[in-house]
């Protein structure tokens, strides 16, 4: 029988070695911790129905992205994808690993592997899933740090494209988000609105 609880205990250690640290309650920990932990807490909300499998590829979306710097990989759009895809992969292996190692089958390994690198998402419910929540993470968590770093002509764009990458059930979550002056500002640009 597979053993969920493991493989989240396993996922959080990885990503407490993130070598970009917060401190929460007085305790250091690792910034990758915290995505996973956001990452779950939107699955949960937009997709309590999800099995174990997807929850665990939720929370796997950025397990050990610090091993893959940007600027390891080309400048520009190309290089950005590049980048993108290698870590997309990277973090499957590990899900992968990790869910063989806590007695799940190949069967739910793949189809969390393939949730977790968003393959085909606009027609695999499980990779929506873990797209929507990546959005709802990125606009509830990371988009105001973002706006200090852009122009409002690149923010409009991002937003637009995660907007596009959203399901109907996401949007309507954005949309009741709280979002900060600006970052609401954008969104109503970005959306026509």
């Amino acid at each position: 029988m597979a053993d969920y609880q493991k493989a989240l205990e396993l996922i959080l250690e990885k990503n407490q070695l993130d070598p970009d640290k917060k401190i929460i309650d007085g305790n250091e920990v690792g910034a990758n911790v915290l995505y996973s932990k956001c990452m779950g807490e939107w699955q949960e909300r937009l997709y309590p129905e999800v099995d174990e499998t997807i929850k665990l590829a939720a929370r796997a979306q950025h397990i050990c992205r610090w091993e893959l710097k940007r600027n390891d990989f080309p400048e520009g759009k190309a290089g950005y994808f590049k980048w993108r895809t290698t870590l997309a992969k990277l973090h499957a292996k590990i899900l992968s690993e990790i869910m063989e190692e806590c007695g799940y089958s190949s069967e739910e390994i793949v189809r969390a592997s393939e949730a977790c690198q968003k393959k085909n998402f606009k027609n695999n419910s499980d990779s929506q899933c873990v797209e929507d929540c990546a959005c709802m993470v990125f606009l509830n968590y990371y988009f105001d740090d973002f706006i200090a770093k852009h122009s409002d002509e690149k923010l409009v764009d991002i937003v637009q494209k995660t907007w596009g990458k959203m399901s109907e059930k996401a949007h309507e979550a954005a949309l009741k988000l709280d979002l900060s002056e600006k970052a609401l500002s954008i969104v109503k640009t970005a959306l026509g609105a």
